[in-house]
């Protein structure tokens, strides 16, 4: 975690692409009282950083948590966003 080594964050996120629901997963996320007093955030936004949404208990405050997880639900039916993979192969192979 920065500023407050050797304390290790592991979280993840799942993104619905059926749905538009979004999973937010916490393995471990150790207080860091080091950084910022703390405070920490654990949410959603949009791109224009204008709407949020946030955990309950966790927007701006000093929190820890194990094997935690939130969803975020949409209202109203999911919107279909058309789209076309293109797969091709790039040289040198990355992986």
């Amino acid at each position: 975690m920065f500023s407050c080594h050797p304390q290790i964050d592991t979280q993840q996120i799942v993104l619905h692409e059926l749905t538009n629901e979004i999973d937010l997963n916490v393995k471990r996320k150790p207080l860091c009282a080091g950084w910022n007093g703390g405070i920490a955030h654990e949410g959603i936004q949009n791109a224009a950083g204008t709407v949020a949404y946030m955990v309950p208990g966790r927007n701006g405050t000093q929190w820890a948590a194990n094997d935690d997880a939130y969803r975020f639900t949409p209202n109203g039916p999911p919107t279909p966003i058309a789209y076309t993979f293109v797969w091709t192969m790039r040289k040198p192979v990355l992986f």
